[in-house]
């Protein structure tokens, strides 16, 4: 069942968030990113089973569809930065930022019970989308 639920969460990811950051333009692909984050994310209400599963025993399990998950993030927030002006190693690095901010937006909501967090990190995070590029 968690291979479906992994699968479901990919096709999801894959068509709202990756393949818009390679494709729209990038000031709409990086406001769908941010918009469809907060909806799949229920504003901070949901967790990131991906990344549960990546701190559970079970990771060995599920290793490769969690690394795959985040890989392929990285990898499409990386294309969007690239198209931003970013040379590929501040890409990535800015990607990562970005990334491991979200993930920790969502467990900050959920550890403090308070998901107005959320929303906060995301808009200082998409507030920060150009002017990293320029730094």
């Amino acid at each position: 069942m968690t291979e479906a639920v992994l699968a479901d969460i990919h096709r999801w990811f894959e068509e709202n968030i990756y393949r818009p950051l390679e494709t729209q333009e990038p000031d709409a692909a990086i406001r769908q990113m941010f918009e469809g984050v907060s909806a799949y994310f229920q504003s901070g209400r949901r967790i990131c089973l991906v990344g549960a599963l990546a701190l559970e025993e079970t990771r060995n399990r599920f290793s490769a569809e969690v690394a795959h998950y985040f890989h392929r993030w990285l990898e499409a927030l990386s294309a969007y930065f690239r198209r931003k002006g970013a040379l590929p190693a501040q890409a990535k690095e800015i990607a990562s930022y970005m990334i491991a901010g979200i993930q920790g937006a969502i467990i900050m909501a959920r550890a403090t019970n308070d998901v107005s967090q959320f929303p906060a990190i995301l808009k200082m995070l998409e507030a920060n989308c150009d002017k990293s590029c320029r730094a």
